[in-house]
């Protein structure tokens, strides 16, 4: 049985990405109509400041394109978010641009058994080491000054810090495990995987049901590290640009 999120008196079954990240993001207006959910977005880090993205979960290209034109009669977008499967029926008019490809991800904290492992450390969130490992990482959006970020965790090793990761709870609840990133010359060793490992445990401490977090759909290193851990992957997305008249 998959996830289940409620949208008014609306049930949309399977979508982890509303159920667990998008209770944030929902503010009016907010569009329900035959199982789909549209909304715009003003913070979404696939977009520059200052832009609105429209986003649309439901699989029905003729259902999307129509809840798309009902958000740009109330308010102007720059970029749309849908399901990949939506793409191809879309009107050309409202193809994503330069689209990016990504995924969504969850785990049950109920299912969080390992020890703990001592080779994973907390991090002082102002720790000067982060931001510049982070550099290696071309989806590390999250950086030492978001001051939502619950933990920091790392590896250590003789104080060069060559593995990190944060996570930060969701309006839903889920920890979001963000900024997962490994040195250049440490990849391949499992510190990854060990690093999300130790954020989940963490989340079960807080008491999280859930574990969630995004990657760009073609990371097949990052896809094996969190089959690994027990992810369960859910449907891809593509967010990309639009003409502001769309």
């Amino acid at each position: 049985m998959g996830d289940i999120a409620v949208v008014g008196d609306i049930a949309v079954v399977g979508d982890a990405y509303l159920r667990w990240r998008a209770a944030g993001e929902l503010t009016d207006p907010v569009l329900v109509e035959d199982g789909h959910v549209a909304w715009c977005w003003e913070r979404d880090h696939d977009a520059p400041d200052g832009q609105a993205w429209a986003t649309v979960v439901g699989d029905d290209p003729a259902v999307a394109a129509a809840l798309i034109d009902r958000l740009a009669r109330l308010r102007a977008f720059d970029g749309v978010t849908v399901r990949e499967s939506v793409v191809p029926g879309l009107p050309q008019r409202l193809q994503p641009q330069q689209p990016g490809r990504w995924c969504a991800w969850t785990l049950d904290v109920a299912e969080v058994a390992w020890p703990a492992d001592p080779v994973v450390v907390d991090l002082d969130r102002r720790d000067p080491r982060i931001d510049p490992l982070l550099d290696h990482s071309a989806s590390a959006y999250v950086r030492t000054d978001d001051p939502l970020v619950d933990h920091w965790v790392g590896v250590d090793d003789g104080g060069m810090l060559v593995a990190v990761g944060a996570s930060h709870r969701e309006v839903s609840g889920a920890a979001h495990v963000v900024s997962v990133c490994t040195h250049p010359d440490r990849r391949g060793q499992g510190l990854a995987e060990r690093v999300v490992r130790s954020l989940a445990q963490r989340a079960q401490t807080d008491r999280a049901p859930a574990v969630y977090l995004e990657m760009f759909a073609d990371n097949e290193a990052a896809r094996r590290v969190y089959r690994r851990v027990g992810f369960t992957e859910h449907a891809t997305y593509v967010s990309g640009s639009v003409p502001r008249s769309a």
